[in-house]
């Protein structure tokens, strides 16, 4: 294990040993796929996943990650630093990645069950490779050969779906790469294989214009801090997303810069890529910690100019919380703990224990989803 981190992590020689580790770049093999796959099938993945991709120009900073969980309250589901209370909410994701526009109006989307068998011919791959999927996982370098590689049609085409010509081949490729960008960059396993409950994920995003991915994403983030907070050495969630939202609230910026249209760092005057790789940071985990802890509250840039406060999400019509549905699990939100991010006057937020409202999923849960829909 300790060899495993070395290889990922940059670290200060007088640091103590990382307790968590982070894929330090992106997957070379989902680079070259995007890299392989066009200018034109680059804009049309974007139709559906946003500014999301830009994630994999911006380098994780362990660092700040590692520091971020030792002030992470698990039981509410916050960040409680030097006497006040911070949490990523659905509207700053929302407004971040452009992947959802009113909130309010979208369906959750929610994980359900996927067969070896039924990934096979979700992705149109003869059920011969079935000995490929295991335990309900693929690597990415099985969907890479198959559809990310130029010589993939040609080398394994008889392999494919008997009727699939080369145009169709193109568009099953574009859903391949959605399965690993989420697979690897959103919702990544310390095993560094792809669920394969992410190609009905997929699907549904393909064909639903009333639903949103973004609920999911946000629970992972909470339960890849939660996990971490009580030892586990693998961040499971989206880290470069929690790290944009962080930097965002602690840096103050020369110009009023509107994120939520220029959030490709190539569009950037400073752009997050050189943000996040700003030499004035803080230098490993301790020193990360120690700048975190002295922050006052107005030292915080609450809100972004950039967010509408007419509409937001901040507790549903019976309680003062709601339950996000995760890829492995259910989360409580709280955004009333965290109002002034959503331009709103901040008051003592009601006290609950909401571990109580955390779920693991391991199949499908239709109890537990049925009540998180309810609340």
């Amino acid at each position: 294990m300790d060899t495993l981190k070395r290889r990922f992590d940059k670290r200060l020689k007088d640091e103590e040993p990382p307790q968590i580790c982070l894929v330090h770049k992106i997957p070379r093999l989902l680079s070259q796929w995007w890299k392989n796959i066009g200018i034109c099938e680059q804009e049309k993945i974007k139709d559906h996943l946003g500014h999301f991709v830009n994630i994999m120009e911006i380098n994780p900073m362990r660092d700040l990650i590692e520091a971020l969980v030792h002030f992470w309250d698990p039981n509410n589901n916050v960040f409680r630093v030097n006497g006040f209370e911070m949490t990523p909410t659905l509207e700053e994701l929302a407004g971040y990645t452009r992947l959802c526009d009113e909130l309010q109006k979208k369906r959750p989307l929610a994980p359900r069950d996927v067969t070896d068998s039924k990934f096979l011919e979700q992705m149109t791959i003869s059920q011969n490779k079935i000995a490929s999927v295991e335990r309900g996982h693929i690597r990415l370098d099985f969907l890479y050969d198959r559809y990310g590689c130029p010589g993939g049609f040609s080398k394994h085409g008889k392999e494919l779906d008997t009727k699939i010509r080369y145009k169709a081949w193109q568009n099953h490729g574009r859903k391949s790469f959605l399965v690993a960008f989420l697979g690897t960059m959103v919702f990544p396993r310390h095993e560094k294989n792809i669920d394969i409950r992410l190609s009905d994920i997929v699907t549904t995003l393909l064909h639903g214009k009333d639903v949103t991915i973004i609920p999911m994403i946000l629970s992972g983030i909470y339960r890849a801090l939660t996990k971490c907070r009580e030892g586990k050495d693998f961040f499971e969630g989206c880290k470069i997303i929690l790290q944009i939202w962080i930097l965002e609230h602690i840096l103050s910026h020369p110009a009023r810069i509107n994120f939520s249209v220029h959030w490709r760092n190539s569009e950037l005057g400073d752009g997050l890529k050189d943000l996040t790789e700003d030499s004035s940071f803080p230098k490993g985990v301790k020193a990360w910690r120690g700048h975190l802890q002295k922050l006052t509250a107005t030292e915080i840039i609450w809100n972004y100019h950039w967010f509408s406060p007419k509409e937001v999400i901040y507790k549903s019509y019976h309680h003062s919380f709601l339950i996000l549905m995760g890829l492995r699990g259910f989360q409580p939100y709280v955004p009333m703990r965290a109002l002034r991010q959503l331009g709103r006057k901040q008051v003592v937020p009601i006290v609950e224990h909401m571990q109580r409202f955390t779920w693991k999923v391991t199949l499908e849960d239709h109890v537990h989803e049925a009540y998180a829909q309810q609340v």
